[in-house]
C-alpha cells in the first residue's frame, strides 16, 4: 500500500471516530455496542471486498443478490425475534418500506458495491465506503434538521480529505513506479 494511500486510511478512519466521539464520550453501552457492531461489519466488508476482487463468478451478483437476501433472512428473522419479540403488524406504508427497503436499496446497493469492487482496488473501495457516515449525517442534517457542530464538520472534512488522498493521490503514487518502469523497458527510437 503506497504510503499516501495509507495516511488517508489512518485521516479518514480519524474523521470517522471524530464524528462518532460524541456518543464514544458518554460513554453509553449501546453506543458503545453499537460503534463494536460496525467495526465487525467494516472488517467484513473488508474481508467481502478482497474476497470479490479474487473470486471468479459465474453468475452476476446481481442473480445472487435475492438468493443472498433470502438465505440472510432466514438466517437472521429468528435471531431477530428471539431478541426483539414478533414483529408489530405494520400498516400500507410499513408494506411499502418494507418492499422498497428489501429489493431496492438493499439488493441494487449490494449489487453495485459488488460490480464496483470487481473493477476498484481494493483500497479504493474500502476509502470510498468511508463516505457514508459523512453523506448520512449531511442527509439527516437537511431532511431531519439535525444540528451539525464543528467537530462533525471536521469529521466530514477529514474522511473527505482521506479519501482524496488514499484514492486520487495514492493511486498517482502507486502509478508512477509502474509507469517509469514501463518507460524503462521500451528502446529508445531516433
Amino acid at each position: 500500500m503506497p504510503v499516501r494511500s495509507a495516511a488517508g486510511a489512518v485521516i479518514g478512519l480519524i474523521g470517522v471516530a471524530a464524528i462518532a466521539s460524541p456518543s464514544l464520550v458518554l460513554q453509553e453501552t449501546t453506543s458503545l455496542l453499537a460503534y463494536a457492531c460496525l467495526m465487525g461489519a467494516s472488517a467484513a466488508w473488508a474481508l467481502s471486498i478482497v474476497y470479490v476482487r479474487s473470486h471468479c463468478f459465474t453468475a452476476s451478483a446481481f442473480t445472487l443478490a435475492p438468493w443472498q437476501m433470502l438465505v440472510s433472512t432466514v438466517l437472521l428473522l429468528p435471531i431477530a425475534i428471539a431478541a426483539e419479540g414478533p414483529p408489530p403488524a405494520i400498516g400500507m406504508t410499513g408494506a411499502m418500506s418494507l418492499a422498497f427497503v428489501g429489493p431496492v436499496s438493499t439488493g441494487f446497493a449490494y449489487w453495485a458495491v459488488v460490480e464496483a469492487g470487481r473493477h476498484f482496488r481494493a483500497s479504493t473501495m474500502s476509502m470510498a465506503l468511508l463516505a457514508t457516515p459523512s453523506l448520512g449525517l449531511l442527509i439527516s442534517a437537511m431532511t431531519l434538521g439535525e444540528r451539525v457542530d464543528a467537530l462533525l464538520i471536521a469529521g466530514v472534512v477529514m474522511v473527505a480529505f482521506g479519501i482524496w488522498l488514499a484514492t486520487v493521490m495514492g493511486a498517482r503514487s502507486a502509478s508512477a513506479p509502474r509507469l517509469r518502469a514501463q518507460s524503462e523497458r521500451q528502446p529508445l527510437r531516433p
